[in-house]
């Protein structure tokens, strides 16, 4: 959802997007956002993206959000996309870095959750730090004019995202447990501390690097 509102701004007044999602809880969500939001050159589809049922060349765009390190497989998923785009249309990736969420000053609970939360969503197959190897994907799948962008945002006083590693791993409770990444008490203890980090106004947490690559495919599918 949190790129169907620019990408139909942006694609006005003649564009279209069609947004992709299985999973049925998020699907319906979507949807509900679609409809408050009046996006009315949005169509969103039941069907998974690494298996797509829309046409070859479709696309002048075609993007992911946080589908690798979700577990996603990323061979698949690229040539899915590679497939959906046009002769000389965009593929992008957007993707996670956990290597700059951090909070100042410096608390080891913040540490090890975030450390947690990784080595929990690594042992089921999934990578947070995805964004650290998408430019390379790129490349070596054959797209041309591959080009990066990285940011973080430095959050302080009551922002609501300075939570976000607390939700994240609240939402992922049994998972990190299942991981042996922190046992019962050590994650209790820990999230409570970094509730406690989260709601100091004093301390400023510094969000995970957001990485945004793109590459356009050939002009010509049999060029060499």
């Amino acid at each position: 959802m949190g790129t169907l509102e620019p990408l139909s701004r942006r694609s006005m007044p003649t564009g279209r997007v069609i947004g992709v999602e299985s999973r049925p809880a998020l699907l319906l969500a979507a949807r509900e956002f679609v409809a408050r939001a009046k996006l009315e050159n949005v169509r969103l589809l039941d069907t998974p993206p690494n298996r797509t049922t829309l046409p070859d060349e479709s696309f002048h765009l075609v993007h992911e959000r946080f589908l690798l390190s979700a577990g996603e497989n990323e061979s698949d998923l690229l040539e899915e996309m590679v497939r959906l785009a046009r002769p000389g249309g965009f593929v992008a990736f957007q993707e996670p870095d956990l290597s700059s969420w951090h909070c100042y000053p410096d608390l080891a609970g913040w540490t090890r959750l975030r450390d947690a939360l990784r080595a929990a969503f690594s042992a089921g197959g999934a990578d947070l730090d995805a964004g650290t190897r998408t430019f390379g994907l790129l490349r070596r799948a054959g797209l041309e004019d591959v080009r990066i962008r990285a940011a973080a945002i430095a959050l302080q006083g009551a922002h609501p995202a300075k939570r976000f590693l607390v939700d994240l791993a609240r939402m992922h409770h049994e998972r990190i447990l299942e991981s042996g990444a922190l046992d019962e008490g050590a994650l209790e203890e820990t999230l409570t501390e970094c509730e406690t980090i989260a709601g100091d106004p004093e301390t400023v947490v510094v969000s995970f690097l957001m990485s945004q690559v793109w590459g356009r495919t050939r002009k010509s599918r049999w060029a060499r």
